[in-house]
């Protein structure tokens, strides 16, 4: 399920101004957009394939679960609206859909992957609800998922292995810390965490961050068109790290990290388009100058990755 009409990739060098009034080179930006369109019918057989995946790999699926009813929602929504019948199903249940879309693509990219029964317990396990602001295992570990299968579309041949993936860039195995930012209290106590995962793997890493639940809960973005709603996800991205650019860059000017994943990705609602629901996201990547040799290379790799199939 590719994404239709995906929105420029854009990619920026930043400056500092110093106290003298020179203006040095101060890092690298890049916004990788994703707009995904697909039917109602289409994201009904990818839920299906998530089904059969779970059947096939001898994990049950409770019908309590968060998963199951997700599942369940987008094969309802489907039915209803090949009949004319979605009204009677509410908004909300449109929104779940598009988050079962969200969901599946990232559970189906484990296909063939070693050990997959476990990965699909952890994440039928919890709550999924990607309305819900309350923290959960099952969406922690989903983004662990969703950067597996975007790495993997980006052809980095990632694994499950500590601190929570690796990839290949450049010919280097670098290690992903990933953690979804819940507050914006602890940033300092969470990079920490993440930067002492991958000392502990005596390697280079990236990390990556998720910034979903920083967002109001309940709530989707409204915006005159799809690249308004993405201007916005990209102005929070950067507008995060402005606000936590000192620990931030901490670790990268310590040669600790090699570059830095912010990725926010929520339900908007774009009036003049058709279909008016979409998902879209947003992942920008920040790097910094003069961070090593081997650094750097990994930091152009992971540029180079992303900007390669035009979207992210």
């Amino acid at each position: 399920m590719s994404p239709s009409n995906p929105l420029q990739v854009r990619e920026e060098n930043l400056w500092r101004t110093l106290n003298s009034g020179l203006v040095i080179p101060d890092g690298r930006h890049g916004q990788f957009p994703n707009h995904q369109k697909n039917t109602y019918l289409q994201i009904k057989q990818m839920a299906e394939k998530v089904e059969n995946l779970y059947r096939l790999s001898g994990v049950s699926l409770n019908n309590s679960s968060s998963l199951f009813k997700l599942i369940k929602d987008s094969k309802s929504f489907s039915d209803a609206w090949l009949v004319n019948e979605t009204d009677l199903l509410g908004i909300t249940t449109l929104f779940r859909v598009c988050h079962a879309y969200r969901i599946s693509i990232a559970i189906l990219g484990l296909e063939n992957e070693p050990n997959i029964s476990h990965h699909l317990e952890k994440l039928a396990s919890g709550n999924l609800d990607l309305l819900c602001r309350k923290a959960s295992a099952a969406k922690n570990y989903l983004w662990e998922v969703e950067m597996f299968t975007t790495f993997k579309e980006k052809n980095c041949s990632p694994t499950f292995a500590e601190p929570d993936l690796k990839i290949e860039v450049s010919g280097i195995q670098v290690g992903v810390a990933c953690k979804k930012i819940h507050s914006e209290k602890h940033i300092q106590n969470i990079m920490s965490e993440a930067v002492a995962q991958i000392a502990a793997i005596k390697g280079p890493g990236i990390v990556a961050l998720n910034i979903d639940d920083l967002y109001p809960p309940e709530a989707i973005l409204k915006a005159n068109d799809a690249s308004s709603i993405s201007e916005i996800l990209n102005n929070g991205n950067r507008k995060f790290i402005s606000r936590h650019e000192r620990h931030l860059r901490k670790y990268l000017e310590s040669s600790r990290i090699s570059a830095c994943i912010i990725s926010s990705s929520l339900v908007g609602d774009a009036l003049s388009d058709s279909p008016r629901i979409n998902n879209f996201s947003e992942m920008t990547c920040w790097s910094i100058p003069n961070i090593g040799k081997e650094r750097q290379r990994i930091a152009d790799g992971i540029f180079s990755k992303f900007k390669f199939n035009g979207n992210a």
